[in-house]
């Protein structure tokens, strides 16, 4: 009788203990849902402030124009108008050549690398098929931008130059050449500028194109580097009209602008010193697309190597708000990671998704 007593207090006991265990695991998963959703909100909060600083920044880049300070600039100071208004944080210079002895693993002055925001998110995003897709237009062999992205993130590199063929290019072993020029539209095969193309002359294409014809239709083209000598002008309005419709998404864009003393035969652009008003507006025209496709400038860097072949060269980084997001939850609120849409917001839902899912992934 004592015996049974005991084993029934004994079970009396097991139960409380499992009523007690369950409890404070519901408590445990109160408090860490309490704590996500704390920290959830404080990194909305800190986005919203962070573009409200980009709102003011770019609200008085307009200002500027409607008082008509840029009326009396000159030609070669066009680019003195536009500045960085985002901050990306993790900005980092990708490409050039490596410091011997240093742990940067890129060069902090010359020609060839670009500024890239969140290459950590990039990195991530590359963990789950697809990886993370980039898109190099212009190379002439130079391809430490397209090696960096390669190595260290893991994307998917594919380079455009006409002035090549498939046999001169030397970077094979990081990305997919392709020898094919970027226009605002697809036309026939041209003569290649400098000899290049194999011969045969090279075919110019639209982005759209491009796109098509390499298999990445749906995709996100998570970087955009574009340095084609004259083209951006033209090329891009087409890229931003797509953007802004809704059926081109580019996470970032690092595209080098040219204002020439005499235009390169191949590749006619607006952007001459014969005309200084149609100039200026040429440049302002592609500023306002770039806005229109909800692009933010977060970069600028002047060419002074380019300066020998130009009369002004400048580089600039733009990130579409929603890779803009995923880069700063990323880096900012760790623990809001697999909720990037939740804080990035209506307008950057649908790729800031696309992000998180291949992050989750990881």
């Amino acid at each position: 009788r004592k015996h049974g007593a005991a084993l029934a207090c004994m079970r009396r006991g097991e139960r409380v203990l499992t009523w007690v265990g369950l409890w404070l695991v519901s408590s445990a998963r109160i408090a860490l849902a309490a704590h996500t959703d704390a920290e959830l909100a404080r990194c909305a909060q800190l986005w919203r402030a962070k573009i409200g600083r980009y709102a003011t920044a770019k609200r008085l880049r307009r200002e500027a124009f409607r008082l008509q300070m840029h009326a009396n600039a000159k030609s070669d100071e066009v680019f003195d108008l536009y500045e960085a208004e985002h901050v990306c944080e993790t900005e980092e210079r990708m490409g050039g050549t490596t410091v011997p002895g240093s742990s940067l693993g890129y060069m902090p002055y010359g020609d060839g690398a670009k500024y890239v925001c969140g290459v950590d998110a990039l990195r991530r995003a590359s963990a789950r098929a697809p990886p993370c897709l980039v898109y190099s237009v212009g190379s002439r062999n130079s391809y430490s931008f397209e090696q960096a992205l390669r190595t260290r993130a893991g994307c998917e590199v594919h380079t455009f130059d006409p002035t090549l063929s498939t046999a001169q290019f030397e970077g094979g072993q990081f990305t997919a050449f392709h020898p094919w020029g970027l226009a605002s539209s697809t036309g026939a095969s041209q003569p290649a500028p400098g000899g290049g193309g194999g011969g045969g002359g090279v075919r110019y294409l639209s982005l759209r194109a491009m796109i098509e014809q390499l298999g990445h239709s749906g995709r996100v083209l998570d970087v955009l580097k574009v340095d084609c000598d004259g083209c951006e002008f033209t090329a891009m309005r087409e890229v931003f009209a797509e953007m802004r419709a809704g059926s081109l998404q580019v996470g970032q864009l690092q595209v080098e602008l040219h204002v020439y003393r005499r235009l390169p035969q191949h590749h006619p652009t607006e952007a001459s010193l014969g005309n200084r008003t149609a100039h200026m507006a040429t440049v302002r025209a592609f500023f306002d697309g770039a806005d229109a496709a909800g692009l933010m400038l977060f970069h600028k860097e002047w060419n002074h190597v380019g300066a020998r072949k130009c009369h002004a060269c400048a580089e600039f980084s733009f990130v579409s708000r929603a890779h803009a997001c995923a880069a700063f939850v990323s880096s900012h609120c760790p623990a809001a990671t697999n909720a990037t849409a939740a804080v990035c917001g209506a307008p950057a839902r649908r790729a800031a998704t696309s992000l998180a899912g291949r992050q989750r992934g990881a």
